[in-house]
């Protein structure tokens, strides 16, 4: 997740048309190569580089965030996949997880839905699933939908890294 505490936000903001469209102002690009025995400091070197080369301090800090937590209510496997072919239908109507794991389905509400609190998975569930839910249109039914996998979404608090973005000091 990303925080921007800067004084003009609208200036790392792409600038959206009337047709959903932007125009490319307000995006940027970078590309990062470094030999493949330093692929460990790879973010390391990034952020020193946004932050020499931005205008920009980023830090990467944890912070507590209200949020949505998946959690398993039994022990009963309700979720095992039958097998198959791989499928992933979320946030669409309706939402099918097919053969794949779970972190797909948390990762699609976190990225594509209007929900704007972030969802994290606790299930410690590691196999690829089968689930479908009728859609993803508010908390009330999809924690509906999910009990019928023994899954619940408990609003919580975590600590959670984040991306902080502020305006240079000099």
């Amino acid at each position: 997740m990303m925080v921007i505490e800067v004084n003009q936000p609208e200036q790392l903001m792409p600038i959206e048309k009337a047709d959903g469209s932007n125009d490319g102002a307000n995006l940027y690009n970078y590309e990062f190569i470094i030999p493949e025995q330093k692929s460990d400091s790879l973010y390391n070197y990034m952020l020193e580089d946004l932050n020499r080369y931005s205008g920009y301090t980023i830090i990467l800090e944890k912070r507590p965030v209200k949020c949505f937590v998946l959690v398993r209510t039994t022990t009963k496997d309700k979720l095992a996949t039958k097998g198959g072919e791989k499928r992933s239908t979320f946030p669409r109507t309706p939402s099918i997880l097919r053969n794949v794991p779970l972190k797909n389905m948390v990762n699609m509400l976190n990225g594509e839905i209007n929900i704007k609190e972030l969802f994290i998975d606790e299930t410690g569930y590691t196999g690829n699933v089968d689930l479908e839910v009728s859609g993803v249109k508010n908390i009330v039914t999809l924690k509906k939908e999910l009990q019928k996998y023994d899954l619940d979404l408990i609003p919580e608090e975590r600590q959670v890294l984040m991306m902080i973005i502020k305006d240079q000091r000099n």
